[in-house]
C-alpha cells in the first residue's frame, strides 16, 4: 500500500511538472535548455511505452484496447524540441501521462468534482477578463492578461500576496466577490479530493471479490439490456453461463430426505 502512494505521488508530481512545460514558453525560461526538455520528454515517453505495453499484456481483447486507445500512440513520437508543434504534441503526452496514474484518472472521471472546477474555472476567467478591463491602463502591476489571471487566482484561494492590488472601484468590488466566494469554492475543491483520494485507497486496500464483481456487471448489463450491442450481449450470456455453472449443485441424498 504505501508503494502505492510513493507511486501515485511520484506520478503526480511528474505530471504537474510536464504541464509546467506544456503551459509554460520555453522563452520565458532561458535557463532550461533544449537538451534537458529532450531529456525529459524521453523520461515520459519511456513511462508512457512501458504502461501502454503492460495494459496491452493485460488487455483480453487487443483490438477492442487499440481501438479505444490506440491515439496513445502519437503520444510516443519522438521529435526535436524545435519542431513546430512540439507543445500540442506534449500536450497529448501530459493527456496520456494521466493513464499512468490511476487515482489521476479516477479523479478525472468524477462529474462532480469536474463541475466544481468547471464552476471555478468559468469564476476565475470572468475575473481575469473584468480586472484586466477595468485595470488595464490605471494599474502598472497588471500589464497583460496573464497579470489579470495570477490576481484572479491568488485571490480566489485568499492567499494574498499583495503583489498586485486592484485600484478602481469595480476592481475591488471584484475582488471582495472572489474573497467570499473562494472560501467556498477552494474548501469544496478540497474536500473532494480528499473524499475520493480515501474512497480510491479504500477499494485498493480491501478489494471486492471477484464473484462480486461479476455479478455487479451482469446487474449494469440487465438494467441497460435494450442497449447492449451485440458483443457485450454474447458476454452477457457468456457470464450467466459461468455464474451457473459455479454454482454448488444439490445433493441428491437431499432430495430424497425431503
Amino acid at each position: 500500500m504505501y508503494l502505492k502512494v510513493v507511486y501515485e505521488i511520484v506520478m503526480i508530481l511528474l505530471m504537474l511538472t510536464y504541464g509546467i512545460i506544456v503551459i509554460a514558453p520555453q522563452d520565458t525560461h532561458p535557463q532550461i535548455s533544449n537538451e534537458q526538455l529532450e531529456f525529459f520528454d524521453w523520461t515520459v515517453m519511456t513511462i508512457l511505452a512501458v504502461d501502454f505495453a503492460v495494459r496491452v499484456w493485460k488487455a483480453d481483447n487487443r483490438i477492442t484496447f487499440f481501438r479505444k486507445n490506440g491515439w496513445e500512440l502519437i503520444a510516443l513520437i519522438p521529435l526535436d524540441p524545435s519542431f513546430r508543434f512540439i507543445r500540442l504534441l506534449r500536450f497529448i503526452r501530459l493527456i496520456a501521462f494521466l493513464r499512468t496514474s490511476p487515482l489521476a484518472w479516477h479523479l478525472i472521471r468524477q462529474p462532480a468534482l469536474l463541475r466544481i472546477l468547471a464552476f471555478t474555472a468559468v469564476v476565475i476567467t470572468w475575473s481575469s477578463f473584468g480586472i484586466y478591463m477595468l485595470e488595464r491602463g490605471e494599474n502598472e502591476r497588471i500589464q497583460n492578461f496573464g497579470d489579470a489571471v495570477w490576481w484572479s487566482i491568488v485571490t480566489t484561494t485568499t492567499v494574498g500576496y499583495g503583489d498586485i492590488s486592484p485600484v478602481s472601484l469595480g476592481g475591488r468590488i471584484i475582488a471582495v466577490f472572489l474573497m467570499i466566494t473562494g472560501i467556498g469554492m477552494i474548501g469544496t475543491i478540497t474536500a473532494n479530493l480528499a473524499t475520493h483520494w480515501i474512497e480510491y485507497s479504500s477499494k485498493q486496500v480491501q478489494k471486492p471479490d471477484a464473484v462480486e464483481e461479476v455479478k455487479q456487471n451482469l446487474k449494469e448489463w440487465v438494467d441497460r439490456l435494450e442497449t447492449l450491442n451485440d458483443r457485450e450481449y454474447e458476454l452477457m450470456q457468456q457470464t450467466m453461463k459461468m455464474l451457473r455453472s459455479e454454482r454448488p449443485k444439490k445433493d441428491p441424498e437431499d432430495d430424497d430426505e425431503r
